[in-house]
């Protein structure tokens, strides 16, 4: 049949083509010596047929043919010009000259040169488009080996659907999970290959990424054989055909359902903490609020001022303790019990400012960020809060004078540092408290637990800073 033939004429064209490329590697200098040689034979051959009636030129045109298709660099043009200068000499009256004495004799040279410098031509420039077409064969050869190494070499699912959802390339793990051997997967689709409410979730999950042309990360359940349901996180772009068109989509998935087993068992353990937690917490919040009442009625038998102080401070920073484990959380990451400090210190301004202020033309002005904090340091920022709020209320503003306090969490410098200020615009803390105070002296111990400095700045007003590093559960 034609066809065949002519296919297996042209896959002999290129074998040969392949095969001789060592020739064309050849200095330049051989190339043309050895197109020389072939010029010489075909001249003997004409030489010693002198008797043969004919154009002298003839039997150069296989030198020609022969040195265009075995050589490059214009081997074909020297060999047309080394034929056409020796049948001149030696084959078109007057012999032994290059003087050519009619008409018909130029024509024919001028023939001769046409024919065979197109020739040279048209070989050399059919030879090298061969053999880019093979370098590109076997470079697309190459890199399609390549593709296919780093596609069976990965661990990992990897496909390509079509429009349909029918596979039409996947790799052997693809085809172990789905139980088949790669060329009966090709064409099926995850219908015929798993239960009906799998395939349908992934389907859905497959047209929406073809319709919407955005890549999708999404988990999928697939029936894996021989091990039943698991969980894959699936990696899902569209496929593009060479018009730009959606083909259908390529996808490579990982599973992950052992993670999602430990996942479910985390939330699990941190459910069933957060349940003691609760308990634990409110057992020692009724301990504490027991401890503050059984201080609230010793007091009512004390009649020492400085004792009554101190019974109403203790109670102050025992208050403090029990909104800490009022506040305490356990974090789904880690399951560490932590602290949300903006609730927590809005928490405790809303309770001490109002107590403290009562009726006098006060305005309290707080601002925190949102940060999370273990218990111990909670309770640290809490005191220091608590025992600075009270100086100010107690004694920035006497005689009902008028003021603002202002109580402020924020970030401070660039390495991650934390701020607390507590400011008032009063009269300031006098000078044997800020030294020798009880409070002052906390806040100073509070700073050090938390790794952090104290300023005083003061006057007008006093205004208070506790420089803290990064803050965070620890």
């Amino acid at each position: 049949m034609p066809a065949p033939n002519a296919e297996s004429r042209q896959d002999f064209f290129v074998g040969l083509i392949k095969r001789l490329r060592p020739v064309r590697g050849l200095p330049t200098w051989a190339r043309y010596l050895m197109t020389a040689g072939m010029v010489l034979l075909c001249f003997c051959a004409r030489y010693f047929l002198t008797e043969v009636q004919g154009s002298p030129f003839l039997l150069f045109l296989p030198s020609i043919v022969l040195s265009s298709f075995l050589f490059d660099r214009g081997s074909g043009f020297f060999a047309t010009l080394f034929s056409t200068a020796l049948a001149i000499y030696f084959f078109i009256e007057p012999r032994s000259s290059f003087t050519l004495q009619d008409v018909g004799s130029v024509l024919s040279v001028a023939v001769f040169l046409g024919v065979g410098l197109f020739t040279a031509a048209i070989i050399e420039a059919l030879r090298n488009t061969v053999d880019a077409l093979v370098t590109s064969e076997e470079s697309l050869a190459s890199n399609l080996n390549l593709l296919e190494g780093v596609i069976e070499g990965t661990p990992d699912p990897i496909f390509v659907k079509d429009k349909e959802g029918r596979y039409v390339q996947a790799n052997a793990v693809t085809a172990r999970i789905l139980g088949l051997p790669k060329d009966l997967l090709i064409g099926k689709r995850d219908r015929d290959l798993m239960p009906k409410e799998l395939a349908k979730a992934i389907e859905a999950a497959d047209q929406t990424v073809m319709q919407s042309q955005v890549p999708s990360v999404v988990e999928e359940l697939v029936n894996v054989a021989g091990q039943g349901q698991r969980c894959f996180l699936s990696t899902k772009a569209p496929w593009y055909d060479a018009n730009g068109h959606v083909a259908g989509l390529i996808g490579i998935a990982r599973d992950i359902h052992e993670r999602k087993q430990s996942e479910t068992a985390v939330r699990s353990a941190n459910a069933q903490k957060e349940v003691l937690l609760y308990d634990i917490n409110h057992r020692v919040k009724n301990h504490l609020q027991s401890v503050i009442s059984l201080l609230a009625m010793s007091k009512r038998r004390v009649e020492d001022p400085v004792a009554e102080a101190e019974i109403d401070n203790a109670v102050s920073r025992l208050s403090v303790l029990a909104r800490v484990y009022d506040r305490l959380h356990v974090k789904d990451e880690d399951g560490t019990a932590v602290v949300n400090v903006r609730e927590f210190l809005q928490g405790l301004c809303d309770e001490v400012g109002p107590a403290l202020i009562g009726l006098r033309p006060i305005a309290l002005r707080t601002a925190f960020e949102e940060v999370e904090l273990d218990a111990g340091r909670a309770v640290s920022l809490g005191l220091a809060v608590n025992e600075l709020l009270q100086n100010s209320l107690k004694y920035a503003f006497p005689d009902d004078t008028p003021g603002v306090v202002t109580v402020r969490l924020s970030h401070h410098g660039s390495d991650g540092e934390y701020a607390l200020e507590v400011a008032d615009d009063g009269i300031g803390l006098p000078e044997t408290a800020r030294r020798t105070g009880t409070g002052t002296r906390l806040v100073r111990a509070l700073a050090q637990q938390l790794g952090g400095s104290v300023t005083w700045h003061e006057p007008p007003g006093t205004r208070v800073e506790l420089v803290i590093p990064k803050l965070g559960p620890t």
